[in-house]
C-alpha cells in the first residue's frame, strides 16, 4: 500500500505534466479544486519538485523527505551543496559550523553546538574528511573546528543513521558503542566511480599548470588502476598521452592490456619511470620512495591524488628540487558543485531505502 508521500508526489507529478501540455488553467483548476488541506499540501509538494527540477535539470525527485531531521555537522563547499539539495527535497535541516554560510529556509535553522542539540536528529552528516581521533571536525564556514565527545554520541537516537566521507577509529568507535548506523561515502562504487571524474580532471588541471609541455604526447605514468587511476588512465589516453600503468594487482595489468596501455607491475616501477614526465600516483602507500626517486628525472612532476599524508617522500622530492605535489580532496576543490551532488543523490537514496525498511515517516508534519 503506498503512502501518503507517495500518493501525493505522482499527483503533483500528473499536475506538472498537465502544465507542461500548455494548460496551466487545468492544473490550476485541479489544485484548487482540492479540499483545503488537500490544496496546502500539494502547494507545498509542488514548489519542491519544481525546486528540484530547477537545481538538477533532471525530472522529478522519487523521494520527499518531509519530516526527516537531518543535523549537518561542518564541511566545506561540497557540504554547502548537500545541504541546498536537501532543503528542496523537503528536510528539516540543522546546521553546526555554518555561522557564515549564506543560506536561507525556513526549515534550515543554524545552532550551537551541544549533545542535546543533537537529540532529535534523524540524519547526522559529517564532512568527506569525517572526524579525526581528537575529534575534531573541519568547518570551512566557521571560525574554528566542530570538537565532538563522548556525550554528544550519547546524545544522539539510537539507530540515527550516520554519513561520512570516511570513517577513522575514534567515530567507528563511537559509532558501534552507541548503535549508529554508519554509512561511508567514499567506499561506495556509486560515489567512488562518479567522484573519479572531477578528482582527475583536477589532477591533469594541476599536471597543466605545473609543466612547460602539453598532455598531448606526453610520457605519463598511473600508479595503481583503482576507480580513479581508470579514469585518470582513459582521460589521458583520450588526450593522446603516451600514458602508461604501474599498478599491484594482476586483474588491474590485465585491464590496461586490454585498453592498449602498457602496463608494468611494483616489481618494474624503476622501469616505468625512467624516462616519465608527469607521474600521478593513486595509491595511498609509500611507494615513492627516496630510492625510487633517485632513479626519475629531475624535471618530472609528480601529482599524488592518494589519501593524506601521500604516497611520496616529499621532504626527498623538495631536497633534490622534484616538484611534488599533494593533492587529496581535489573534488571539493576544483568541482564542489558537482560533487555535492554526488554524495547529496547517494544521500537520499540510501535515507529512502532506510524509509522503506520503516526506520523514517515521510508524512507532513501537522
Amino acid at each position: 500500500m503506498r503512502s501518503c508521500g507517495q500518493v501525493w508526489l505522482k499527483t503533483i507529478k500528473n499536475v506538472l505534466m498537465v502544465t507542461c501540455d500548455n494548460a496551466p488553467q487545468a492544473a490550476f483548476a485541479h489544485i484548487m479544486g482540492s479540499a483545503r488541506r488537500e490544496r496546502q499540501l500539494l502547494l507545498r509538494r509542488l514548489a519542491i519538485c519544481a525546486t528540484w527540477r530547477t537545481m538538477s535539470g533532471k525530472g522529478y525527485p522519487d523521494v520527499i523527505l518531509t519530516g526527516i531531521r537531518i543535523a549537518f555537522l561542518g564541511g566545506d563547499a561540497r557540504m554547502a551543496e548537500v545541504i541546498r539539495y536537501l532543503e528542496a527535497w523537503d528536510a528539516s535541516i540543522l546546521l553546526f559550523g555554518f555561522e557564515h554560510l549564506p543560506i536561507e529556509g525556513a526549515d534550515v535553522v543554524k545552532r550551537e553546538l551541544s549533545p542535546k542539540a543533537l537529540e532529535d536528529a534523524d540524519v547526522v552528516i559529517f564532512p568527506v574528511a569525517g572526524m579525526n581521533e581528537q575529534g575534531e571536525v573541519e568547518a570551512l564556514y566557521a571560525d574554528q573546528p566542530l570538537r565532538l565527545n563522548d556525550d554528544h554520541f550519547a546524545a544522539m537516537k539510537q539507530n540515527a543513521l550516520l554519513f561520512t566521507g570516511i570513517s577513522r577509529s575514534l567515530m567507528t568507535r563511537q559509532a558501534e558503542k552507541y548503535r549508529l548506523q554508519t554509512v561511508r561515502l567514499m567506499e561506495l562504487d556509486e560515489v567512488a566511480i562518479a567522484n573519479s571524474i572531477p578528482t582527475a580532471e583536477g589532477a591533469l588541471a594541476l599536471a597543466m599548470q605545473h609543466t612547460a609541455i602539453t598532455l598531448h604526447g606526453s610520457k605519463s605514468v598511473v600508479l595503481g588502476l583503482g576507480r580513479c587511476g581508470l579514469t585518470l588512465v582513459r582521460m589521458l589516453f583520450g588526450l593522446g598521452a603516451k600514458v602508461r600503468v604501474c599498478a599491484r594487482k594482476t586483474a588491474d595489468l590485465a585491464r590496461a592490456e586490454e585498453m592498449g596501455i602498457p602496463s608494468y607491475s611494483m616489481n618494474q616501477l624503476e622501469s616505468a619511470l625512467a624516462d616519465a614526465e608527469i607521474i600521478f600516483n593513486t595509491i595511498p602507500a609509500h611507494v615513492l620512495t627516496a630510492d625510487v626517486l633517485t632513479q626519475i628525472p629531475r624535471t618530472a612532476v609528480i601529482i599524488d591524488i592518494s589519501s593524506a599524508p601521500g604516497g611520496v617522500d616529499f621532504r626527498y622530492a623538495e631536497k633534490h628540487g622534484i616538484k611534488a605535489i599533494l593533492a587529496p580532496s581535489l573534488p571539493g576543490i576544483v568541482a564542489p558543485v558537482t560533487a555535492g551532488r554526488i554524495l547529496a543523490q547517494t544521500i537520499v537514496r540510501s535515507i529512502d531505502e532506510k524509509r522503506r525498511q520503516g526506520e523514517f515517516s515521510l508524512e507532513l508534519n501537522g
